[in-house]
């Protein structure tokens, strides 16, 4: 998995709704994995001397923190081999544990008009997670055909 793909999957997956509310049960074995993933990143980021930048995205995990979260993460997989590997495995895991989140047309600015035709977001994973669609937009005119989502 290239290290951009995989660092924002992984703050995809850490900032899910599902693993955010303790009422979403997510599965003994994806909660493990998921323990597992944090726990890897929090002690590369210590080894680095960059744990702040983890605390501060769990702590408050706007928009602003989450990107400083994955431009640091995105350096360590892209310096550390053995880093990535791992979390490559424990991301391939949590999807094989039915553990999702899907993101479309988010965070997108432009001075122009954005503009989409149909867009369909579908999930055939039966486990935990949530879907976004045309969140955070900001243009001067926004234009879409129809938005559809699936699970």
């Amino acid at each position: 998995m290239e290290p951009v793909t995989l660092a924002t999957t992984i703050v995809a997956l850490m900032f899910t709704e599902a693993i955010k509310q303790p009422g979403k049960a997510l599965g003994e074995a994806a909660t493990e994995k998921i323990t597992q993933l944090i726990t890897t990143i929090r002690e590369k980021f210590r080894v680095v001397k960059r744990e702040g930048i983890l605390a501060d995205a769990e702590q408050e995990p706007t928009p602003d923190n989450q990107l400083e979260f994955k431009r640091v993460l995105e350096q360590q997989i892209t310096k550390d081999r053995d880093f990535a590997e791992k979390l490559t495995e424990l991301v391939q895991q949590l999807e094989a544990a039915g553990v999702f989140r899907q993101k479309m047309l988010t965070d997108v600015e432009t001075e122009e008009t954005l503009e989409a035709g149909n867009l369909t977001q579908k999930s055939n994973l039966s486990g935990s997670g949530d879907q976004e669609m045309a969140k955070n937009l900001k243009a001067k005119n926004i234009k879409f055909g129809d938005l559809t989502q699936e699970i």
